[in-house]
């Protein structure tokens, strides 16, 4: 039976994630995971680090890996809306979700993102 943690948080979640995306990639692909699924408090900073390690490995492996990296973010809404784990499926939904970060950055000071139900 395969195992891929589907909402992992990284050192990107201040406060909640301790390890570097590159890091939680390749510990997933030791353990012979399926996958991961990062999903950041409100950000997908981590999306480059995550997919350079995952690019590393398949370059040392010299073939391909069967592993599943999935990127998104948690977003945590400040009305108590509960949090949804977003992962957008295509280019446009990327779009869309990172304008709703954008705007959430936009409304609050440096560090923070202030989302809200109706956005």
């Amino acid at each position: 039976m395969s195992f891929a943690e589907l909402a992992a948080s990284t050192n990107f979640s201040f406060l909640e994630g301790a390890s570097h995306p590159s890091d939680m990639v390749a510990t997933a692909l030791e353990l012979g995971h399926a996958g991961i699924g990062i999903a950041d408090r409100n950000t997908v900073a981590g999306v480059v680090r995550a997919h350079s390690a995952l690019r590393n490995a398949v370059a040392d492996a010299g073939a391909p890996v069967d592993f599943k990296l999935i990127i998104g973010a948690r977003l945590v809404f400040a009305d108590e809306t509960p949090d949804i784990i977003a992962y957008p499926t295509d280019r446009r939904a990327w779009g869309r979700l990172c304008r709703l970060l954008s705007a959430g950055n936009l409304r609050a000071k440096k560090g923070e993102c202030h989302l809200f139900f109706d956005d």
